[in-house]
């Protein structure tokens, strides 16, 4: 599996402590046909456009053919592993400081003990 040499290639990046194990999960930036590389010209654009080509693609096109690189620690089994997935996000319910609250997260399940591992955004808290 092919690891990121640096932030530039990458779309999304985050190493996170999840109990007793951790993920590490990276979205290296899609390639256009002509070899260019898509990006957004702004922040929130809803399309990619090829750098060198300047073809035009939808932002849900884009986001659905993303696949995640993941190098993990099951917080269960303590089994180590790395592989690839389709990053796709949900919402999921977690609790803090008592309170119920819905965040965005991408879950993957552990190879071995099929424990199912949330990875969201840092929170406050």
């Amino acid at each position: 599996m092919e690891r990121p040499k640096s932030m530039s290639e990458l779309d999304y990046y985050t190493r996170r402590d999840i109990g007793e194990g951790k993920a590490e999960v990276w979205v290296f930036k899609q390639k256009c046909e002509c070899g260019g590389v898509l990006k957004k010209p702004k922040m929130r654009a809803t399309e990619y456009i090829c750098e060198s080509c300047s073809k035009v693609v939808p932002k849900l096109d884009y986001e659905a053919n993303e696949i995640a690189g993941i190098a993990y620690t099951c917080p269960k089994c303590k089994h180590t592993a790395e592989k690839e997935e389709s990053f796709k996000r949900k919402k999921v319910g977690i609790i803090i400081k008592g309170k119920r609250k819905s965040v965005l997260s991408f879950t993957f399940a552990c190879d071995s003990c099929g424990e199912k591992i949330n990875v969201t955004k840092k929170l406050k808290g």
